[in-house]
C-alpha cells in the first residue's frame, strides 16, 4: 500500500492478466416492426471476475497482464520498426541489457510512474505537520516531472523525468519501446508503441437500417433531467413522435451506461430518483429491448471494477419489463456487431492521468492499450484477481466502443471502429444512436 500511495505502482515485481465483464443473457424479443437486435452473451472475460480472494496480491494482476500484452506490443513494436526488428527483439528487458552499451533493440515491459502532482498521505508525517490536502478529482496529475521505469517480470529500468514523450501514457499499461543501451547501461528510449488492435471483420448488412441507441446518467431530478426532457425521449424512443417514427423502429437496442441514480448525500432522495429511473426504463423497455449497466452514481452495486450488475429488487419495474441488467464494463453482441463499453470511470481516470483533453481521445487510447481500465489498481478500484479482468484480447475487440456520463457528445471512427462518448442526460438532455451497419453516429438533442 506504501508503494502505491507514493507512486502509483507497486515497488515489487508486477505480475498481470486477462479481460472481464459479466456474461449478458439474451435481450428480449424485438417487436416485428424493428430489426432484430438480440444481445448475445460475449463478455470480456466471465463471472469469475465477480469471486475475490481476499489472499490474492496485485502482483498477479499486473503478472497476468503482462503475460497477456507483452506478446501484442511487441508484434506491434516489430510492425513498426521492422529494421530493427528482423535481429532484436527481446523476450525480455535484461536480455536487451545484457547485450551491453551500444545494443539496439525492442523490448516490452509495463509503465510506472511516480506522480510529481499527486501528494501522498504520509508526506509531512516525519516532522508531525497536517496531512496534505488531496487534489480534487477533476485536476490532472500529469506531469513533465513524473518519474517514470518499465518494468517486466524479472527487471526494472529506470527512464528518468517523462518530459513530453511520456504524458500520455499512464502507469500499467503495457508497451514496447525501440531502446538503445547507453555507456553506463541506462536506456535511452528512441520511440514507444500501444499493442494495438485489428478491427473486426464487417459483419454483412441486415434488411432495414439497424441503429443501437446510447443514454447515460439520467438521474431524473437533477439538473436537465427534468420529466418533461425524459417524456421527450420516451416518445422519441417509442415511435410517438411525428416525423421520427421511422428512426425509432429502426432501434435494436438501448444501453443505459450508468448513472442511472442521482448522486446525492441525501438517502431519500437517491432512491426516489432511483424508483422514477426504475419506471421510466420500464416504459422503454415495452417498447424496445434495454440493457442498463451500473456507474459511479449507483449506490445499489459494488463501486469497484467490474461492477455487478443492478439486481431486480433495485429496478423491480424494469426487470418485470423485460430489461436486462448487465455489468460495468460490458462487451455484446448487438445485431451481430461487437460492442464494448464502460459507464466513464476508466475514460475520466485517463484524463486524469495523462495529457490527453478528449474523452474520445482516452477511449480510443484504451483501446489501443488493450486495457478497459488501465489506471486499475493503482488509480480505480479494482479487487486483487488472479487474471486480470479488464484486459481486451483480440475475441473482444469490437466495432462499437463507448463510454458513458460525459459532459458532451464526441465521436471518432479509426480502422472500422467507431468510438463514441455519451453525454450525461442530466447535463445535456440527449441520446446518442449508432448505425450499426455504417458505424456513423449522431446525437438527437431533446427539445422540451
Amino acid at each position: 500500500l506504501v508503494s502505491i500511495v507514493e507512486s502509483g505502482v507497486p515497488s515489487h515485481s508486477l505480475v498481470m492478466c486477462g479481460p472481464t465483464g459479466m456474461d449478458v443473457d439474451s435481450g428480449r424479443v424485438a417487436p416485428a416492426e424493428r430489426p432484430a437486435g438480440d444481445v448475445v452473451p460475449s463478455s470480456i472475460g466471465n463471472s469469475k471476475a465477480f469471486e475475490i480472494n481476499i489472499r490474492n496480491q496485485y502482483n498477479k494482476l499486473y503478472l497476468s497482464r503482462l503475460q497477456a500484452l507483452t506478446p501484442l506490443a511487441l508484434l506491434a513494436g516489430s510492425r513498426k520498426w521492422p529494421a530493427v526488428a528482423s535481429e532484436h527483439v527481446h523476450a525480455s528487458l535484461s536480455e536487451l541489457r545484457v547485450r551491453g552499451p551500444g545494443s539496439v533493440g525492442i523490448a516490452a515491459g509495463c509503465v510506472c510512474k511516480k506522480l510529481a502532482k499527486k501528494k501522498s498521505v504520509l508526506d509531512g508525517l516525519d516532522n508531525f505537520e497536517p496531512l496534505p490536502q488531496l487534489v480534487q478529482h477533476d485536476d490532472c496529475y500529469a506531469s513533465e516531472e513524473d518519474e517514470v521505469a518499465l518494468e517486466d517480470a524479472s527487471f526494472r529500468v529506470a527512464l528518468g523525468k517523462s518530459g513530453e514523450f511520456w504524458t500520455n501514457f499512464t502507469a500499467g499499461m503495457i508497451v514496447a519501446v525501440h531502446a538503445k543501451v547507453d555507456y553506463t547501461g541506462r536506456f535511452q528510449i528512441l520511440d514507444v508503441c500501444l499493442p494495438g488492435y485489428t478491427a473486426p471483420s464487417p459483419q454483412i448488412a441486415g434488411p432495414g437500417r439497424r441503429l443501437l441507441a446510447l443514454v447515460s446518467g439520467l438521474q431524473p431530478g437533477r439538473g436537465m433531467a427534468t420529466p418533461q426532457a425524459l417524456l421527450a425521449l420516451q416518445q422519441f424512443v417509442t415511435g410517438m413522435k411525428e416525423g421520427q417514427r421511422d428512426v425509432a423502429a429502426s432501434i435494436t437496442q438501448i444501453i443505459v451506461a450508468g448513472g442511472t441514480q442521482m448522486e446525492t448525500d441525501d438517502e431519500d432522495l437517491g432512491e426516489g430518483s432511483l424508483d422514477q429511473a426504475d419506471k421510466f426504463l420500464a416504459a422503454l423497455a415495452t417498447s424496445v429491448p434495454v440493457v442498463i449497466m451500473p456507474g459511479a452514481t449507483d449506490s445499489a452495486t459494488n463501486q469497484s471494477l467490474p461492477q455487478a450488475p443492478l439486481g431486480s429488487v433495485c429496478l423491480p419495474y424494469s426487470a418485470q419489463a423485460g430489461a436486462k441488467a448487465v455489468s460495468n464494463p460490458c462487451a455484446m453482441e448487438v445485431a451481430g456487431c461487437k460492442v464494448l463499453g464502460s459507464s466513464g470511470q476508466p475514460v475520466s481516470s485517463v484524463l486524469q492521468f495523462t495529457n490527453l483533453e478528449r474523452p474520445v481521445d482516452a477511449l480510443r487510447t484504451c483501446l489501443e492499450a488493450r486495457l478497459m481500465a488501465p489506471t486499475a489498481p493503482t488509480e480505480l478500484a479494482i479487487a486483487p484477481h488472479v487474471e486480470d479482468p479488464m484486459v481486451i484480447m483480440d475475441n473482444h475487440v469490437p466495432r462499437v466502443m463507448f463510454s458513458g456520463n460525459h459532459p458532451t457528445f464526441q465521436t471518432d471512427q479509426r480502422e472500422d471502429v467507431v468510438f463514441v462518448c455519451v453525454p450525461a442526460f442530466h447535463q445535456r438532455p440527449a441520446v446518442v444512436l449508432v448505425d450499426l451497419d455504417t458505424l456513423s453516429a449522431e446525437e438527437v438533442v431533446m427539445q422540451v
